[in-house]
């Protein structure tokens, strides 16, 4: 940053000492930001919760009323990706016809 390179440019200052200043620094936003990201992520956009209905918009996928539980979690529909044979995945591996079931 500016204020870094006009303190470094008098001399007075040399890497080392930016670097005793940087690295903790560094360390500690690595270890604290992490886990709070990631509980952010959870909490706000329920980032572990199954594969959301808004996210199924391509070629590939489909969006069917098919009951299970998905990642621990009841749902009364999922996500599925389409084969190639027209037939339907869901992510528990279960294959089934995917033109009876569309949603």
């Amino acid at each position: 940053t500016p204020p870094n390179s006009v303190v470094f440019a008098t001399g007075r200052l040399g890497i080392a000492d930016f670097l005793k200043g940087g690295i903790p620094i560094n360390l500690l936003a690595i270890t604290l930001g992490s886990p709070l990201i990631m509980a952010m992520a959870s909490a706000v956009y329920d980032s572990g919760g199954p594969f959301p209905q808004w996210a199924c918009a391509t070629e590939s996928c489909r969006w069917v009323e098919v009951p299970g539980v998905v990642d621990g979690r009841k749902v009364s529909s999922q996500a599925c990706v389409l084969l190639d044979d027209g037939l339907c995945r869901l992510r528990n591996g279960t294959v089934f016809n995917a033109t009876v079931r569309m949603r």
